[in-house]
């Protein structure tokens, strides 16, 4: 056995020879899945001569063994394999798929009925289009409300998920869809009237040129508030009236203004308490000096919640003076209500643990290991929406019930369902609806606002919130980052809107966008620069020219460093990391409507952005892969740059 005369693997065995007592070899069998005499062994088969898969084309052989690639269409098997012909008795099982309790094999509006190896689709009901193999539609789904008559020529149509669609107007064109015009300020409304049945959204723009999307006009002159030098019409030019929007002219041209802040009398929300003020009940009367501050007829000093009208009695379980609906602790007592991260959770509980990243800390939310921002749960059984296998709570699993927002359990759910118009039930209809899968959002507003500063230092930036909340302008230049957050919290998402700078030109400022907002640590931010701009000669490191996108995960929150590591292009240990930069280097130029449209889809780890001016494409980013957070709240930001109008804003899930 020195010379190893048997196969590789097959035992040798020294024997003696009695007959002429010399020495000789013995090999033992060759190894399972091979034939032969052990010195010569060579693999058998099992394809050929047992057939052991149910599909012989999926069977494939292997030195010593072989297994079955796969079933044939239809059904499916556990992974089957073996070595030698002894493992293909018995020989593969193969079960049949029921691709009807897949989701999305048939439309919701059709049967699906399932065979051996195969399925098929029931036919669309009566006055729909399409096959129930793909997609059921209605012949005028592209009609959304009764005034619109189909989608204008130029117009896209978007189906929604519930059969309904709605017309939308190309970049540069405004209206309702069933009719577009030209919008040469991109604020979403026509420049000249156009013919339809909206008189809202095909009226002539009161300001052409300035981005208005809510067409405020304080004195109906039909001049927008944005180009009126006298919004009021008081005979006194904005930049001198210290009332621009309410009337207050006086003879002598004195308009009073008791507590000296700048603030007429006529428009001064607290006239004899220096400063202007959040009139949180809108009775003209500002918190600071308001007694009743949300006028709900219980007085701020014996008001658990202050400033929240709905809530006039509450429990206070940790007894610091503060009602559990409106307590940033509710179990931990906190009376200053301090929240330094600005995260809406107080410092004294913020243990800062969110496992899945959606912005809502584990002990608060109710899908702790699924991200939902917005923590719908519809059935109130305190589980979130989104790891609720039976959202309303009536028996039947969403994966099979047509409507799951509608508790319905005795009817077959169909084209007549409840839900057909408005599929979340929430009263608005799918047409209207920013988020149709969502109960507790169905349109974008700002309002109320939370402003971020990422550094100190002066002037400070003056936030002005228009057209329901869908409106932003910021008129400062600040020496720090500034964001406007929103209240809103979303997860997958389009964020759009226009972006204009009303000035000339200046060098290397920013303007952009926020999402994924967790708190002034931790958030994802879009910048976008019009030139090149050192601002640390020391560091070496630059504002460069372009499109930019970061994610934010700062040691510091605000701080001199983390501003300074977000006006640099480049990644920052603790503070920033980029993750993208537009190879074109292209930057903004002042005056110029651009429309923005932000794609994030944290379920990939995907985030894109468009924008485009007047239909012409300026920047494409295609997909980006980050998966740092999976949520959060929106807004805007300015750094350094002046007179930013953000117009006509929305998100939609």
């Amino acid at each position: 056995c020195l010379s190893s005369p048997c196969y590789t693997g097959v035992q040798c065995i020294n024997v003696v020879i009695a007959s002429n007592n010399t020495w000789d070899f013995q090999c033992s069998d060759c190894p399972v899945g091979y034939t032969g005499d052990g010195v010569t062994c060579s693999d058998i088969d099992e394809c050929i001569l047992s057939n052991p898969c149910v599909d012989q084309s999926q069977c494939i052989n292997t030195m010593g063994g072989f297994y079955c690639d796969g079933c044939p269409p239809g059904y499916h098997s556990n992974p089957y394999f073996g070595f030698g012909l002894k493992d293909t008795n018995p020989v593969q099982m193969c079960t049949d798929v029921n691709e009807c309790e897949q989701p999305g094999t048939c439309d919701p509006l059709v049967t699906c009925l399932n065979g051996q190896g195969n399925y098929s689709c029931g036919q669309c009901p009566t006055g729909f289009t399409g096959t129930g193999y793909t997609k059921c539609l209605e012949p005028n789904s592209c009609i959304p409300v009764l005034v619109r008559k189909g989608c204008d020529v130029i117009a896209s149509c978007d189906p929604l998920t519930n059969h309904n669609a709605v017309c939308e107007c190309p970049a540069g064109y405004a209206g309702p869809g069933s009719a577009c015009g030209i919008d040469n300020d991109s604020d979403g409304q026509p420049d000249l009237f156009i013919s339809c049945g909206d008189i809202v959204a095909c009226a002539e723009d009161n300001c052409i040129g300035l981005p208005n999307s809510g067409q405020e006009d304080t004195d109906g002159d039909r001049r927008g508030d944005d180009c009126d030098s006298d919004d009021d019409n008081d005979f006194i030019l904005d930049h001198l009236d210290n009332c621009p929007l309410v009337p207050n002219y006086v003879a002598n041209g004195n308009q009073p203004d008791s507590d000296g802040d700048g603030f007429g009398d006529a428009c001064d929300t607290c006239p004899h308490v220096f400063g202007q003020f959040l009139d949180t009940d809108g009775d003209g009367l500002g918190d600071s000096c308001d007694p009743d501050s949300d006028g709900d007829g219980v007085i701020d000093t014996s008001d658990v919640c202050p400033l929240d009208a709905n809530i006039t009695t509450s429990p206070d379980s940790d007894s610091d003076g503060v009602g559990d609906p409106c307590d940033n602790c509710p179990n931990v007592a906190n009376t200053w209500q301090s929240d330094t991260n600005q995260n809406g959770v107080g410092n004294a509980c913020d243990n800062g643990k969110d496992k899945d990243g959606d912005s809502v800390l584990d002990f608060m939310d109710n899908c702790p290991e699924v991200p939902n921002p917005s923590q719908s749960d519809w059935d109130g059984d305190g589980s979130g929406d989104a790891c609720d296998m039976d959202t309303d709570n009536d028996g039947k699993p969403d994966e099979v019930d047509h409507c799951p927002f509608t508790f319905d359990p005795s009817v077959e759910d169909g084209v007549y369902s409840s839900c057909v118009n408005d599929f979340d039930e929430d009263g608005i209809l799918d047409v209207e609806d920013t988020c149709i899968s969502d109960p507790t959002i169905s349109a974008t507003s700002f309002l109320p606002y939370m402003e971020v500063n990422l550094h100190t230092g002066v002037p400070q930036p003056e936030w002005k919130i228009s057209h329901k909340g869908r409106s932003v302008s910021q008129p400062i230049s600040t020496p720090f980052p500034s964001m406007l957050i929103g209240p809103q919290r979303y997860g997958s998402m389009d964020f759009s809107g226009s972006i204009f700078v009303n000035e000339e030109t200046t060098s290397g400022n920013y303007v952009g966008l926020v999402f994924g907002y967790h708190n002034n640590k931790k958030f994802y931010v879009i910048l976008w620069s019009n030139s090149h701009e050192s601002e640390d000669q020391a560091a070496e490191k630059t504002a460069l020219k372009g499109l930019q996108i970061k994610v934010i995960d700062s040691s510091t929150g605000p701080h001199i460093n983390l501003a300074n590591a977000m006006w640099h292009t480049y990644d920052t240990t603790n503070q920033v990391k980029l993750i993208y930069h537009d190879p074109t280097l292209l930057g903004w130029n002042a005056r110029t409507p651009y429309i923005i449209v932000l794609k994030h889809r944290p379920s990939v780890g995907s985030i894109s952005v468009e924008i485009t001016n007047l239909g012409n494409p300026i920047i494409n980013t295609g997909p980006v892969y980050d998966t740092s957070y999976t949520g959060g709240r929106v807004g805007v930001i300015s750094f350094r740059q002046s007179n930013v109008i953000w117009s006509n804003l929305k998100v939609k899930c």
